[in-house]
């Protein structure tokens, strides 16, 4: 009868390292969410209005975690399980394929560097050029071409393009002054004295991104490099860019900058 008893009570204890890596798999994903936003590079991926969920979603998966890890180790968990219980679950194995998979998007969060969107987007996957989901100015584009248009000297790359796309030859906007921030990329076939000064629209994330641009021409073009950030101060003219005629930025001044903090345009 002793060693009944015993045997019915001394079963070994289940291991506390799968619920301690699932709490290092929360708290690490919690940490890689604030990080982002502590340096900056969240913008980078989001939109900037999900930036207080985000860091919201990193503080709530870091205090889970903690508390996980803390009730493990006490060994509530060890000690609210009868022995038949124990045998009908098997505790998840920290090497197993779905536990191994969560590490994935937090390496890659880590380890690889952020970075804004570039040329090599653009060359995959083309300009937006139908207009679909910007944000229009109002009034530049009527038929009424006495009217006053909205001042230009507060418009994005994004109200320029919409005001440009479909009628480039607008007189309201020809001759008109323009300065502009962007990254340089170019056309394979592209004159020498010209680039487009491209920016990307993001609607929620880099995924839905679109690129928009304006071309430059300015005799020293081919100083700048690709993806390089520059500020670029002219006036809006006409030119020839790789056989057909369209508005472009007749530069002034071309200034290189860093990478804003927020690369993106929000429509």
């Amino acid at each position: 009868m002793q060693q009944a008893h015993a045997h019915s009570h001394d079963h070994p204890a289940p291991s506390r390292l799968p619920a301690l890596w699932q709490s290092a798999l929360i708290g690490g994903t919690g940490i890689m969410l604030l990080l982002k936003v502590v340096t900056g590079t969240l913008p980078l991926y989001v939109h900037t209005r999900y930036t207080p969920m985000i860091a919201g979603t990193g503080v709530v998966l870091l205090l889970l975690a903690l508390a996980y890890g803390w009730f493990t180790l006490r060994g509530a968990e060890a000690h609210t399980h009868d022995h038949d219980h124990d045998h009908a679950h098997a505790p998840l194995s920290w090497r197993s394929p779905a536990m191994l998979a969560l590490l994935v998007p937090i390496a890659l969060g880590v380890l690889v560097p952020s970075r804004a969107l570039g040329s090599a987007a653009i060359d995959s996957r083309g300009f937006g050029t139908s207009g679909a989901g910007m944000r229009s100015v109002q009034s530049i584009a009527g038929p009424d071409e006495a009217g006053a248009i909205p001042d230009p000297s507060q418009w994005t790359m994004l109200d320029w393009v919409n005001g440009l796309l479909y009628e480039p030859d607008n007189p309201r906007l020809q001759g008109q002054p323009i300065e502009l921030v962007g990254f340089v990329w170019r056309r394979p076939e592209m004159a020498q004295d010209q680039f487009v000064l491209s920016r990307f629209i993001v609607s929620c994330c880099t995924a839905d991104s679109l690129a928009i641009g304006l071309t430059v021409v300015t005799p020293n073009a081919a100083e700048f490099p690709t993806d390089g950030w520059v500020r670029v101060s002219g006036t809006v003219g006409k030119g020839d860019v790789v056989g057909h005629e369209e508005a472009v930025i007749l530069a002034d001044e071309v200034v290189p900058i860093p990478q804003p903090s927020e690369p993106y345009l929000y429509p």
